[in-house]
């Protein structure tokens, strides 16, 4: 599931965010915050989207979180971009949706 490419586009749709690494695509449907230097933006708070603008042309990996997030994309520059998992704010059935450079789609579910 890991991106071969940097980050080369990222598109807020109205309730999700897609983040594109050439090939690979990054759907993002649950709550997400921003962690970097210890400090936290949450989707929808000022400075989330320049963060995460930012990011383009860098290089990340993705992990399949524990705990409270479901996945975590950790760009070079140590970013990292957590999606929470299931809760009141995220009722919807998946939490995210990767196409991966390898043709093959991932989902998680929110359960």
């Amino acid at each position: 599931m890991q991106p071969e490419h940097p980050l080369s586009q990222v598109v807020f749709i109205h309730d999700y965010i897609q983040l594109v690494f050439q090939s690979a695509t990054f759907t993002i449907y649950n709550s997400c915050s921003i962690e970097l230097n210890g400090e936290s933006i949450s989707h929808g708070s000022r400075g989330f989207a320049d963060q995460l603008v930012q990011q383009l042309g860098l290089h990340a990996q993705a992990q399949s979180a524990t705990g409270e997030h479901a996945l975590s994309l950790l760009f070079e520059n140590g970013l990292a971009l957590k999606v929470k998992r299931r809760d009141e704010k995220n009722p919807g059935p998946e939490a995210y949706e990767a196409h991966t450079d390898a043709g093959d789609i991932v989902m998680e579910l929110n359960e």
